[in-house]
C-alpha cells in the first residue's frame, strides 16, 4: 500500500529549517513533498533527505490574493505533484 502524501509549504526557504528536524519522522508514515521559493537553504535538505520530493517555486508574500499568492501557487504546484 502506498503512503499518504503530505505537502509542507513555506513562502521563504529559511523556514525549511523549522521542519528539517521532523522530516525523518514524517517519512515513516508519509510520502513527504516540500515546496518553497528557491534559496541556498535547499542544499541542506537535498543532502540530508535526498529521497524527499522538493519543489522550488518563485513566490512572494502579498496582502492581496493574486496568481503570485502562496496559496494559489501551492494549489497549482500540488496539482502537479498529485
Amino acid at each position: 500500500m502506498s503512503k499518504q502524501k503530505i505537502i509542507r509549504t513555506c513562502t521563504v526557504p529559511q523556514s525549511l529549517g523549522f521542519v528539517a528536524g521532523m522530516l525523518s519522522d514524517l517519512q515513516k508514515k508519509y510520502e513527504v513533498v516540500l515546496l518553497s521559493s528557491p534559496g541556498p537553504e535547499w542544499e541542506r535538505i537535498y543532502k540530508s533527505h535526498p529521497d524527499i520530493k522538493c519543489i522550488e517555486v518563485n513566490m512572494e508574500r502579498s496582502d492581496r490574493i493574486s496568481i503570485r499568492s502562496p496559496s494559489i501557487l501551492t494549489a497549482v504546484a500540488v496539482s502537479h505533484v498529485l
